[in-house]
């Protein structure tokens, strides 16, 4: 699916404000289009998240309140069954990083252990490292108070080079700890109610992996939250048309 936006841009906002490493989240829908409003508690600063296809569609996120300003990054489908998405990051000078696409990826082990997950550099011409994003009620995403029975938790773990051959168990394992071994460095929390909230963090590592990473990592836990309404939706209008077909 293409886009006919262009291509994401370092603006001078962000690059002297630098993206956060917070930001909370509210969804809102229309019949022609979606959106999400992102805003960093810390500082009040707005990013508006514009889906104009939808949830089906391209993700565009602005550097700023409304699609007036640049496009920052943008998240297209690459294949029919949504396994892949590719999303636009602008360059970022101060890491001597050009503008680039990366590929994010959907593992879907039937809606319930389903796994996302992107390889992304950490350094300056550093080797690419795996990040999983991994469904989660842990302490990481508890201890945040934000995880209730209408709210979906995700963490983003740090993939371990090698896989252990014993799992640790939560119990037995150091705050910020998979059950493999890798670091968790991000959260992501959405709300499933009428408000359509979420929460963003960054923590660990996280926290000083730089602006593009933020950026990565931002836009990859707003498109799982997009593919996720997605497909509640898609199952909605399925069980609705198999009551009228009776």
């Amino acid at each position: 699916m293409g886009s006919t936006v262009s291509l994401p841009q370092a603006t001078a906002n962000s690059v002297s404000l630098g993206t956060p490493t917070m930001v909370e989240t509210r969804v809102s829908s229309s019949f022609i289009e979606s959106s999400i409003i992102i805003r960093c508690p810390f500082t009040g600063r707005e990013w508006l998240a514009l889906m104009p296809g939808g949830y089906s569609g391209p993700l565009i996120i602005y550097d700023g309140p409304s699609n007036q300003y640049a496009p920052m990054v943008v998240v297209n489908h690459m294949d029919h069954y949504r396994t892949q998405f590719s999303i636009e990051l602008p360059p970022s000078p101060a890491e001597y990083r050009n503008a680039s696409t990366e590929v994010f990826n959907w593992y879907d082990k039937f809606f319930k252990n389903d796994i996302y997950w992107f390889d992304f550099p950490t350094q300056y011409r550093g080797m690419p490292e795996r990040f999983e994003w991994r469904r989660s009620s842990g302490q990481e995403v508890v201890q945040l108070g934000r995880l209730d029975w209408l709210s979906k938790g995700w963490k983003l773990v740090r993939a371990p080079p090698e896989q252990p051959n014993v799992k640790l168990h939560r119990d037995s394992r150091k705050s910020g700890i998979s059950s493999d071994g890798g670091e968790i460095v991000g959260v992501w929390i959405s709300r499933h109610s009428l408000s359509k909230s979420g929460h963003f963090e960054l923590m660990g590592s996280g926290l000083q992996m730089g602006q593009s990473f933020r950026l990565m990592a931002m836009a990859s836990a707003l498109t799982i939250e997009a593919n996720v309404m997605r497909i509640e939706r898609q199952r909605r209008n399925n069980r609705l048309a198999n009551m009228n077909f009776r």
